[in-house]
């Protein structure tokens, strides 16, 4: 769907918060053909950018979408769901339930592996595809100090096993390409909003992040690092200050 030769750009749920400072940031900088997704009925906010309802979870919607597309150079997915109306963070063993972590790992690791599959076309026609999926420190296993929050925890390791043995794939069929998960530190949006100050800010360890990102200051550091990035930084996890987080 290019309409010049410039490269293209698309960020998957580009009405939310870090979505949204993406899609503008990319507008404003202007080296990128941007496009972005949106669930049925929500508002969009920059015009300059080229807009597709998308449902993330649904595999034959991401499927249409991916044949509009010729190459993408840069796929941003900032899908994740940390709470619903009808879940909230488990505090302890007794609070889990089915429904919620299958929800959190439909929401917060399938998507990217969905897209992977069917965009896998367009990004190998890009000379220097980069990938990102926005995860949290909570999923690190290693630096799980202070446990809690089953479903959002295990639904975060999961996608960041999906991005590690993604990269490996890749390393044959896409090698100048570069996938990695991304923990954007705690940005003032409506999902932090609750927890501000609370375990779901950042991180288990004792040197957590205590600054409270914009959502501009959180799109900056993400499109500068990817800028960094090289294929053999693939299949690695990052957090906003552009340091390796452990598995």
């Amino acid at each position: 769907m290019n309409t010049d030769d410039s490269p293209t750009a698309l960020i998957i749920g580009g009405t939310g918060g870090i979505g949204c400072a993406l899609v503008d940031h990319l507008v404003r900088e202007g080296r990128h053909t941007v496009h972005a997704t949106h669930r049925e009925g929500a508002l969009t906010s920059n015009e300059s950018a080229h807009w597709h309802p998308l449902d993330a979870t649904n595999e034959a919607q991401i499927q249409t979408l991916a044949t509009q597309f010729q190459r993408v150079d840069l796929l941003i997915n900032t899908i994740g769901a940390l709470q619903t109306h009808d879940y909230g963070p488990e505090k302890s063993l007794r609070n889990i339930s089915e429904a919620q972590l299958m929800s959190q790992m439909v929401t917060n690791a399938l998507p990217t592996l969905l897209l992977a599959k069917h965009f896998t076309r367009s990004l190998k026609h890009a000379p220097e595809a980069r990938i990102v999926a926005l995860s949290a420190r909570v999923g690190s296993i290693a630096d799980n100090q202070l446990g809690g929050w089953y479903s959002y925890r295990a639904s975060k390791a999961a996608l960041n096993m999906l991005v590690k043995t993604l990269a490996i794939e890749w390393q044959r069929t896409l090698p100048a390409a570069c996938v990695i998960a991304y923990h954007p530190g705690t940005v003032k949006t409506k999902l932090s909003e609750p927890f501000v100050g609370s375990q779901t800010t950042g991180s288990d360890s004792s040197s957590s992040e205590k600054r409270l990102l914009t959502p501009a200051e959180a799109a900056e550091c993400l499109l500068t690092l990817t800028r960094q990035l090289q294929p053999e930084d693939s299949g690695t996890f990052w957090d906003w200050r552009h340091q390796i987080l452990p598995w």
